[in-house]
This record gives structure tokens, sequence and C-alpha cells, in this order.
């Protein structure tokens, strides 16, 4: 008895399965609302997106997937359905952190924090990183070297007005306005750097006294080494 009750709920789980199915391959989808933390999902997205509109449901959210796995904007989604015929869906998007510049290819990179290229810009007001090198493709990641480095600009830009940050070679080559120009690894302890230069900017008068040096301004300073050493700009 048990048996047969086992076997009719499969059955009627089946066909329950089967009828859901059925009913997605045949419902139009004539209306889609995307949205995200900010409120709509940017142009790009929602352009995209309602070109899916007119299609049947079941191939709309095979569509929806791929769109968004593939999607640098965006890393998490979620969609429902809504009679009549509504399909809602719910992103959360990734937001530039940083600016990947090249000036041969008049293009600059936006970076989110995971370092994913977001989108290919003419200019940018973010934290800005030049280099020489090739901008990654949207979608690509940029190197850890120049994460790294994209990391400490955007560390000091909120507090010192910088002039020009460059990956020079195999360092990050900073120029702080009225200040010194910073040589800083591509690796390392980057609290333990950004700690040290905080300590020789902000604490500089006494220090500076100690080291009989006048100032910082027009200094080289060089983080490369255990202890940072200090000399005059050529």
């Amino acid at each position: 008895m048990r048996r047969i009750k086992k076997i009719l709920t499969l059955i009627i789980i089946t066909f329950v399965l089967f009828g859901i199915l059925n009913l997605q391959r045949s419902i139009k989808v004539t209306d889609i609302v995307c949205e995200s933390q900010y409120g709509p999902c940017n142009d790009n997205i929602s352009e995209k997106i309602s070109k899916l509109e007119g299609l049947k449901l079941y191939n709309i959210k095979k569509s929806v997937r791929q769109f968004f796995d593939d999607e640098p904007y965006v890393s998490e989604f979620s969609y429902q359905f809504q009679l009549p015929s509504r399909l809602h869906i719910q992103v959360v998007e990734k937001k530039p952190k940083f600016a990947l510049n090249n000036s041969s290819q008049r293009l600059t990179a936006l970076v989110a924090k995971d370092g994913k290229v977001l989108s290919l810009k003419e200019s940018s007001t973010l934290p800005t990183l030049d280099i020489d090198s090739v901008l990654p493709k949207v979608g690509e990641k940029v190197s850890s070297e120049n994460l790294f480095a994209l990391e400490i600009v955007y560390a000091l830009t909120h507090d010192y007005k910088i002039k020009t940050a460059k990956v020079n070679e195999s360092h990050l080559v900073i120029e702080v306005m009225g200040g010194p120009r910073v040589i800083f690894p591509l690796e390392g302890d980057m609290d333990l750097l950004l700690g040290s230069f905080v300590l020789l900017v902000n604490g500089s008068g006494n220090l500076m006294k100690d080291l009989k040096i006048d100032g910082l301004e027009g200094k080289i300073v060089d983080f490369r080494f255990k202890n940072p050493v200090i000399r005059n700009g050529v």
C-alpha cells in the first residue's frame, strides 16, 4: 500500500512539473521591470533586457540567466513572474571604484572593487592610475599589480591632492601636490605602506628635523625598502 502511495505521489509530482514547464512555454511576457539597489537598472541593462519583451516566459528565463552571467555590471540577480504577464527582475549592480587610464589609447577603464573592468570611457573623475600597457577589455580583470596600485591611489586620494599616479615598470609613482614624489612597490603589506606614508607626511615636522631635511616638497620618498629612503628630487 505504501509503495502504491509513493508511486502515485511521484506520478502527481511529475504531472505538476510537466504542467508548470508547459505553462512557462505558453505564457508570453509583455512587460519586464528591472530594479537594482539604486533604483531602476542602468540604461545599458534596461535597453538589453527590454528587447526580450514579447518572448515566452521559458525562453526569457534562459536568456536572462545567460545575459546576467556575462554582464560585468551585475554581481547578483533574481527574478519573479507576476500575473498576468510581467517579469520583475532585481539585480545587485557593481559600481566603479577606480579608473585606469592609457593616454595613448585615449581611453579610461572604469574598474569595480574586485578589479573587473565595467566600461571604457574617454575620461573619469574617479581616483585614476595611468599605465602604459594596453587596457583590459570590458569584463576582464586588471592585473593584481595594477589593482594593488589602484587601492593605494584610492586610499590616498581622500586625504591628499594627487597630481599624478602612474605605474612605472615595477613600481607605483605618485606625485603629491605641494609634497613629495612617492614610490610604492606593487605588492606587500598595504596597511603598513599607507601607515608609513601618513606617519611620514603628517609627522614630517619632527621627523624632518631629526633627519635634518627641511620639508618634503620636491623630495622623493621611496617605500620599496624596509626603511623609507628620502632623497632630493631630480
